[in-house]
């Protein structure tokens, strides 16, 4: 890269989220970024709202005060949970609505009444807990180990009520007769249809490649979205998405670094003129992310419906303002997302409380990877977290009884290393 931009390489425009690329010191500091302050009210005052909005952002593309690269949205997060049901297993009559947690729970239900088939459903106790979670609007948990901030407040889910009712309403799931796993189902693979094997045993279905899909499955849709690329249309024929009502805070919105102009660059309204179109005018948005209608899409009356796997990933090409619904979102999508995006910046404390929450994550890594004590702390918490849907499902005891299993010495000794580490100064860039 110095190479290349030190040689009067005539290239205008870069793109700046790649892997390894430290931006500010190799890019900016050594002067190969187009100052682009004086231009953007005119030619991308999107940026201005992406910097009023992510309060972090300023320190990734700025420098010096001056604004020197284009941002754009991450992977947005929704803070939403969805079921995902086959139509033959249960008929979802009104589809422009919301499900309730108990509506959710008697819906798995439905698997007594396919005990002796091929059917079977995926949940799992990390899900239930996040969705309890989010119906008592607290939206992050550390997986694994189970760690949040309440109220930025670091504890362990076990210490807090709402353990007790996630322990709960697992077991009311878990109490039926058909057939559960608890993992998720690689959605964005071969899958064959359970319809077709319906009337066979589950032993007989796990044989099966590619493998039979669940019939029913709780998915986190900022993830499970971007699953469905392929075999679509099968998909929509013969499943529903319902989205599961909480009293969650709408994810927040991040954004990041996306490309920046070369300081040689001779028309540099050009390029953000460019640039501009290619990230907020829909019908160029559409084509660089979904690619060309009738060969990679089409348009149908419940949206767009992808054809093949055209790879609309590779330069994290995402904008929830302009984003369009696509056949297999659920009814609501279009004002769920018009909602999303109006939540946007209106509260700054959730962005406080995500960069706390990622202190969290340095914190924990930094310990696994220097802390041997703590490593055997957070082995057996995954040990014991890890176990819980068995210890559910087959009854082995009630939640007083697996809280035992914790040793609180340990605990209290985790809580007091995590604290001091997420306190610990930052290393600073070498």
């Amino acid at each position: 890269m110095d190479l290349r931009l030190s040689s009067g390489d005539n290239t205008d425009i870069y793109v700046a989220n790649v892997t390894g690329l430290d931006l500010k010191y190799r890019i900016m500091d050594k002067g190969y970024a187009a100052d682009i302050t004086d231009y953007v009210n005119s030619f991308y005052p999107e940026i201005r709202m992406m910097l009023e909005r992510d309060p972090g952002l300023s320190e990734e593309i700025t420098y010096e005060g001056r604004i020197m690269a284009i941002p754009g949205c991450q992977s947005p997060v929704y803070n939403l949970f969805t079921l995902v049901i086959h139509n033959d297993f249960y008929e979802i009559e009104d589809k422009n609505r919301y499900l309730t947690l108990d509506e959710v729970a008697d819906i798995y239900l439905e698997l007594n009444n396919h005990i002796d088939s091929g059917y079977y459903g995926i949940i799992n106790f990390d899900f239930i807990s996040r969705l309890i979670l989010y119906d008592n609007g607290l939206p992050l948990m550390l997986r694994s180990y189970n760690v949040l901030l309440d109220n930025d407040k670091l504890t362990f889910f076990e210490d807090n009520d709402l353990f007790i009712d996630a322990f709960e309403y697992a077991e009311k799931i878990y109490a039926t007769l058909g057939t559960l796993e608890y993992r998720t189902f690689r959605w964005d693979e071969g899958w064959t249809d359970p319809v077709k094997y319906k009337n066979s045993s589950y032993g007989a279905t796990k044989q099966v490649k590619p493998p039979v899909a669940p019939v029913i499955e709780l998915v986190s849709y900022s993830s499970f979205r971007k699953q469905i690329y392929s075999n679509t249309a099968n998909f929509t024929q013969s499943y529903t998405v319902m989205p599961i009502k909480t009293n969650a805070p709408y994810g927040v919105l991040r954004y990041e670094p996306k490309y920046f102009i070369s300081s040689t660059c001779e028309n540099i309204d050009a390029a953000l003129i460019f640039l501009h179109v290619l990230e907020w005018d829909q019908d160029n948005y559409i084509l660089f992310r979904y690619g060309i209608e009738n060969r990679n899409y089409s348009n149908t009356p419940n949206g767009i419906e992808h054809n093949n796997m055209y790879n609309f990933e590779v330069l994290r090409f995402e904008n929830p303002y302009i984003e369009p619904k696509l056949t297999h979102d659920f009814g609501l999508w279009n004002s769920f997302l018009s909602e999303y995006v109006s939540a946007q910046g209106m509260n700054k404390s959730a962005y406080e409380y995500e960069s706390n929450f990622q202190a969290l994550i340095m914190a924990i890594n930094e310990l696994r990877n220097s802390d041997s004590e703590a490593i055997d702390f957070l082995d057996e918490r995954y040990r014991l977290i890890s176990g819980i849907d068995s210890y559910i499902r087959n009854k082995t005891g009630s939640y007083n009884e697996y809280l035992k299993l914790y040793n609180l010495s340990d605990t209290d000794a985790l809580r007091e290393k995590i604290k001091i580490a997420m306190m610990s100064p930052k290393k600073e860039h070498e």
